[in-house]
């Protein structure tokens, strides 16, 4: 499998399913990268207010942090629930590099592997 190489550039990566443990919400999985932790925080902080001006959220999967090897970057990752549907968010907060990453869901790459999954695509 081919690895898949990050930017050097500051980012926010977000894919969505529908839920599987409910199935009127859809689950999000986000990934926040920037040069500092205060940016890469108020990214994911920002989404998380894109969710809830809809309705609740609920965190499926506390913050994970990583450091971008071989560059200043760093991650953070998360899973939400959410009644929100991707076109009602705004993605246009969260910076100007936004990546729909279509592969990154639980049951494409398993339920404990979305950690390996994002570790690989930002390990250099």
């Amino acid at each position: 499998m081919a690895k898949i190489k990050s930017s050097h550039t500051a980012h926010f990566r977000i894919g969505w399913e529908p839920s599987p443990d409910e199935s009127n919400l859809v689950r999000y999985h986000a990934v926040s990268v920037d040069h500092n932790r205060i940016d890469m925080e108020a990214k994911m902080y920002k989404f998380q207010e894109e969710l809830v001006k809809i309705g609740p959220f609920k965190i499926i999967r506390q913050p994970r942090r990583g450091k971008v090897k071989g560059t200043d970057l760093e991650y953070m990752f998360q899973s939400f629930d959410s009644q929100t549907s991707p076109d009602k968010i705004n993605l246009d907060r969260l910076g100007k590099v936004i990546i729909r990453d279509y592969k990154l869901y639980e049951r494409r790459v398993g339920v404990n592997g979305i950690e390996a999954y994002v570790e690989r695509i930002y390990s250099k």
